[in-house]
């Protein structure tokens, strides 16, 4: 619906009947609802409508506020509290946007042209709440909307910045030089407190592609199933993200530049950049993030700095992940889906159903909506525990029918440890 048409069915609803109108009457309602919360508000929907219209009749009209509409006005107070961006102390100055900031209402446009995004209002609403990531006590730069995961009990908005983090290498957690190049914070709704989330590790990634669960909106909610997961939700929403990420940050080719080969994960932006003029051939976009290797969960090959040149069979583990800029149209058929509106380009994920990226000439944006699964064509089926080691044998010379006599214990294995090289005894 266009804001025209809003505007006018907004103006219908607000037409006088007797001092009142539907669209107030609509509001408290709704606002009582929200209040009492009743157990079946479907079935109370009417009888709270009667007791509004009973509180209106009963105040004398318009004489003065119902209790639903003083909740209203409150709720409407804490809300305006808390998204307010703040600012210098002065309040007729409008503070620009902190340097790095996307600029959200811009490419917000970009999106609702393509049929993408989340309404001018509530985009006003996330543009101030991505300001406060920029100062105390986040500190966060070159910050964006990455999107929102929906839960069963609520959602996350998630937003997309760089932060200091000391964060020291091991084999199952990577550095600024693979997976937790960026750092991610959430919250429920625009305006609410953000939560920064903990660096990603390769057993959650790994653990993450092997299992499929809906969302809570608790981040401290426990993770249930087999394989168990390495962590809690908090966890396992971070190592969605990371796989997400990875898959479908798309950028128009000829922006950027891999700063060198033993950084891949580092780009650069060129200083003339040369972007196709036909962003609906796939080749002319490239992924933005380097890919996960699924047998490690890693952006990178680890090479343990203690291991020396000896240890021949970390070299032999195949490791397959791409590099980033890598042409999306080098990926396997039925991977993306792209579709032109007037002069941009909207390539949609069949992957990763609700990520989306959008641009023309040398502009794009990246958001990513949706429940945080893979697409799967057949129904998810949880993996089997592994089959029980057997303690006995069936003998065959006891008679069928004595069958405890026919269990046999079975032989112990054990694995003599290696022998020492002659050269290693004589050091000795």
């Amino acid at each position: 619906m266009s804001q025209l048409a809003q505007d006018e069915a907004k103006q219908f609803l607000k037409t006088d009947s007797n001092g009142s109108n539907l669209y107030d009457h609509l509001t408290e309602t709704l606002m009582k609802l929200l209040v009492e919360r009743p157990a079946n508000s479907y079935e109370a929907f009417e009888d709270i409508s009667a007791s509004v219209k009973q509180a209106a009749f009963s105040d004398g009209g318009n004489d003065g506020p119902s209790a639903a509409a003083a909740a209203a006005a409150a709720a409407q107070s804490e809300w305006v509290a808390a998204t307010v961006p703040a600012t210098d102390g002065d309040e007729e100055a409008s503070p620009e946007d902190p340097e790095g900031l996307q600029d959200l209402p811009d490419e917000a446009a970009m999106l609702e042209a393509a049929g993408f995004g989340f309404g001018r209002e509530e985009t006003v609403r996330l543009h101030a709440a991505l300001k406060t990531l920029c100062g105390d006590p986040h500190n966060a730069t070159n910050v964006r909307l990455w999107g929102r995961i929906s839960g069963a009990n609520g959602d996350y908005i998630v937003a997309e910045g760089e932060a200091d983090a000391d964060i020291e290498p091991t084999a199952d957690l990577e550095g600024p030089d693979g997976a937790n190049k960026f750092t991610y914070w959430v919250c429920g709704w625009a305006g609410g407190a953000w939560t920064k989330l903990p660096p990603v590790q390769a057993s959650q990634i790994k653990c993450a592609s092997l299992i499929k669960k809906t969302f809570s909106g608790d981040l401290n909610a426990p993770v249930t199933g087999y394989p168990p997961f390495p962590g809690n939700e908090a966890n396992l929403l971070r190592a969605q993200i990371a796989r997400i990420s990875a898959d479908t940050a798309l950028v128009p080719s000829g922006l950027y530049d891999a700063e060198d080969e033993d950084n891949p994960g580092t780009l650069t932006q060129r200083e003339e950049p040369e972007p196709s003029d036909d962003l609906t051939d796939l080749g002319a976009w490239c992924h933005f993030q380097q890919s996960l290797d699924a047998a490690s969960g890693r952006c990178r090959k680890w090479e343990d700095p203690d291991a020396g040149d000896e240890d021949e069979a970390a070299d032999e583990v195949e490791f397959n992940a791409r590099d980033p800029l890598a042409s999306a149209g080098d990926d396997d058929e039925g991977v993306w889906a792209v579709r032109t509106v007037g002069k941009m380009a909207a390539v949609r994920s069949l992957e990763w159903p609700g990520a989306v990226a959008v641009g023309y000439g040398g502009r794009f944006v990246n958001l990513y909506v949706g429940y945080g699964h893979k697409y799967s064509a057949t129904p998810y089926q949880p993996q089997l525990p592994p089959v029980m080691r057997s303690e006995y044998t069936v003998g065959e010379e006891v008679e069928e029918e004595d069958t405890a006599a026919r269990l046999i214990e079975a032989e112990d294995v054990i694995t003599e440890p290696a022998k020492p090289d002659e050269e290693e005894e004589e050091d000795e």
